[in-house]
């Protein structure tokens, strides 16, 4: 099922009892992507990798420090956090064409 929004869009020079008003039907998802701008959209992609980042490395952290495998503030501490940092950073620019590709009409609003 796809949810759809109905915008009217007033055209210069043409008057709406006319019948000339526009109409155009949105996507949902279409409707979000034109609501929040690129620079938007990368902010929020990367805080939610650091969160993801944050939260994956804390636990696998929380474990090891837990088993005694290493103590904190050790090479071993860190080496868990630089590389679940990297393991991110790698699947975040992957992944990145996914989420911060343009929505389809995009390149025809801009005109």
């Amino acid at each position: 099922m796809i949810s759809a929004i109905g915008l009217e869009v007033r055209i210069p020079g043409c008057d709406a009892t006319e019948g000339r008003a526009a109409r155009v039907l949105l996507t949902s998802k279409q409707a979000v992507f034109l609501s929040v701008n690129n620079t938007a959209r990368g902010v929020i992609y990367v805080s939610v990798w650091v969160v993801i980042w944050g939260t994956a490395s804390s636990l696998v952290d929380w474990v090891l420090l837990n088993a005694d495998l290493y103590e904190t503030g050790s090479f071993g501490q860190a080496a868990t956090f630089i590389g679940y940092g990297a393991a991110a950073a790698v699947l975040a620019v992957k992944l990145s064409q996914r989420f911060l590709s343009q929505a389809p009409d995009d390149d025809a609003s801009a005109d």
